[in-house]
């Protein structure tokens, strides 16, 4: 680990081992940015030392910059990390080309993006989560997720989504022989209710998973926040999806006046005087 020297050094870039990649292949793009404070101490408290207000401001200016991170772990212990996973068969020893950065690789360089509040507010940003007709599981609660090389705490929380086959034979007939379907008949058997000839019928009563998920204490913008969706692999590791056809082949997402499940009036008005 090294310092910059403030007087020389204005801006350092490096690229990850992943982007190097990317270059190698003519594919890296970068199209958005973030700035982060991870080397930034902004009370002193956190760090076991005492000090006023006032000095807080000429500490951090006068504190030193490590260089720009850009790998988790150096390259001889990656070689022997990826070595070991080899002899023990937990990777070939040739992989597929990714376009996608492992979520671990990714968060365990930098976890502190700096982001927006409300103007004048001296509240901190928050989320609020609502969800309507399947349930938290209130047993286990929120638990919290961690990365072997990310000290970020991801909150987690499990939802059991139940789905109910309902036969209806009240209104059961007998049924003419010349009323019996033939290739010119159509049931779409993918509705949630489908009747049969003899007036039985099947009804799916599901729990779907429909959320409210509000910030507050931030300004109100379009393009304000970002979904990102992952599985789970074998080794309980998260995968990111990225591609849009991954997304849909998985999820069919609802959003604003098209999501009916949300009541409409709980949504509260906001502009430039309220935030929350």
């Amino acid at each position: 680990m090294a310092f910059l020297d403030k007087n020389e050094d204005v801006i350092q870039i490096r690229l990850t081992q992943f982007g190097k990649t990317l270059l190698s292949q003519g594919a890296w793009k970068p199209a958005y940015y973030q700035f982060f404070d991870d080397s930034v101490i902004y009370d002193a408290a956190r760090a076991g030392m005492t000090e006023t207000q006032n000095d807080i401001q000429a500490r951090i200016k006068a504190a030193p910059i490590t260089e720009t991170r850009y790998l988790n772990h150096s390259l001889e212990k990656r070689f022997e990390l990826e070595t070991k996973k080899i002899e023990e068969g937990e990777r070939d020893t040739f992989l597929a080309l990714r376009k996608n950065q492992k979520i671990q690789e990714r968060e365990g360089i930098l976890r502190n993006p700096i982001n927006k509040c409300s103007l004048g507010s001296q509240n901190a940003p928050l989320f609020s989560l609502n969800c309507f007709d399947a349930e938290i599981n209130t047993t286990v609660g929120v638990s919290y997720s961690t990365a072997s090389v990310s000290s970020m705490r991801i909150p987690q929380f499990n939802i059991d989504a139940t789905y109910q086959l309902q036969q209806d034979l009240t209104q059961q007939t007998d049924t003419p022989s010349e009323e019996l379907y033939d290739s010119e008949t159509y049931i779409s058997l993918a509705s949630k209710k489908v009747q049969f000839l003899d007036n039985t019928t099947i009804e799916v009563n599901p729990e779907d998973l429909a959320f409210l998920l509000e910030e507050s204490n931030v300004p109100l913008v379009e393009d304000g926040f970002t979904i990102e969706f992952f599985e789970m692999d074998a080794s309980d590791n998260p995968v990111p999806i990225m591609t849009k056809e991954e997304i849909d082949a998985l999820f069919f997402i609802k959003k604003d006046a098209d999501a009916d499940k949300v009541p409409g009036g709980s949504i509260p008005t906001r502009n430039f005087f309220k935030s929350s």
